[in-house]
């Protein structure tokens, strides 16, 4: 399944990201610190646009975390490409 994967997706630039890549039909992995407000956007994304959004609870200033999210996309086999506000972490490997 094809997936648009965005850091920094609870608020601000990533979660306008979101939004706008949803009503474009994209399905959606978010990253981001508060899976609270991650469940809730996806839950609103989804009924909103009938796209599939997923998220992944990380905090990517942790040295570790970029590749836990990788694991987990991994898992979820996603062909994923990174945008967002830290996209630089996926880009260094």
């Amino acid at each position: 399944m094809d997936v648009t994967l965005i850091t920094g997706a609870s608020d601000g630039i990533g979660k306008a990201l979101a939004t706008q890549l949803a009503e474009r039909k994209h399905n959606l992995l978010l990253v981001a610190r508060s899976a609270d407000k991650l469940d809730r956007l996806c839950t609103q994304l989804t009924k909103t646009y009938g796209i599939q959004a997923h998220y992944i609870p990380a905090d990517l200033s942790k040295p570790d975390a970029a590749g836990q999210v990788y694991e987990e996309c991994q898992k979820k086999k996603a062909d994923n490409y990174a945008v967002g506000q830290q996209c630089r972490h996926w880009l260094q490997w």
